[in-house]
């Protein structure tokens, strides 16, 4: 409840991973956005006061600095426990984490953490997408359909939007800073933004027949041929919504990369004018 980041100090033995693995299974429902738990283990024979003695306070800040981070030690753990080179492991991996992601609050964090299993088990978004959602109750009434739903990523469901309709593209800004993040398709989502922008008039087929015969272009033509279940009148709310949501996951990548050289101390001073600003845009509101 006082600071947004803690670590847990733990013996490097067998008994105190399973106490760090306890401890992570209870700080699950705390791990709301922004706020960050790493877990250092002690060298065989050591606690926190010998090894303060030992290294000195300079050294037991450089552990601290290097503890291993939730998510991290979260996959880790669980990965011990299956053979990740069979499909059977993979998805032995799925079932045994699902019930333990879905107790993380509902946000960013969780999202990031659903799309990290899905890489590791080496299968779609979509396999683990009810992960993004926050877990119904048994008396709550199903959620209403819409497009921004988990089974696609938001990438895919932005250039579904816009194959549907190219005009939405026409009113974005900063359409650049989308290359700072790190997901599937996204270097295409931004080209298809630029070509509507260059040709404010261009229609699905003529999109479709500028990446003819590129790998692009067979991604295209298969998502324009899914159909979308938004209103025609609410496809300029849907993709505003999308959109948003890009932005939103882009400060989040953006500010873990900044946190972590910050922690390494080698920030430039544009920088840290930029981690202030992410700080700032937090607190707002703007990372959803």
């Amino acid at each position: 409840r006082v600071v947004p980041q803690v670590v847990f100090c733990f013996d490097g033995d067998r008994a105190g991973r399973q106490a760090a693995w306890r401890a992570l299974e209870n700080a699950l429902p705390a791990m709301e956005d922004g706020r960050q738990i790493n877990f250092m283990f002690l060298p065989e024979g050591e606690d926190p006061d010998s090894l303060v003695r030992k290294e000195g306070k300079e050294g037991f800040e450089r552990r601290l600095e290097a503890a291993t981070a939730f998510s991290t030690f979260f996959f880790e753990a669980l990965a011990q426990t299956v053979d990740l080179s069979t499909i059977d492991g993979r998805a032995r991996l799925v079932e045994l984490a699902r019930p333990l992601l879905q107790k993380l609050p509902k946000g960013v964090f969780r999202h990031m953490m659903a799309a990290r299993l899905a890489e590791i088990a080496h299968v779609d978004q979509a396999a683990v997408a009810d992960l993004s959602v926050a877990p119904a109750t048994a008396s709550a009434a199903p959620p209403p359909k819409r497009e921004v739903s988990a089974g696609t990523s938001p990438v895919r469901r932005a250039i579904r939007l816009l194959l549907q309709r190219p005009e939405l593209a026409l009113g974005l800004d900063d359409v650049e800073g989308l290359r700072e993040l790190e997901m599937p398709g996204v270097v295409l989502l931004i080209a298809l933004i630029e070509l509507v922008k260059a040709q404010p008039h261009i229609r699905c087929g003529a999109i479709l027949e500028h990446w003819r015969g590129q790998s692009e272009g067979q991604h295209l033509a298969k998502l324009a041929q899914i159909p979308l279940t938004v209103p025609e009148d609410g496809l300029e709310v849907e993709f505003r919504h999308v959109m948003g949501h890009l932005h939103a996951l882009r400060e989040e990548h953006l500010l873990e990369r900044l946190l972590a050289k910050s922690r390494l101390g080698t920030l430039s001073e544009e920088e840290k004018r930029r981690l202030q600003q992410a700080f700032v845009n937090r607190g707002r509101g703007n990372l959803h």
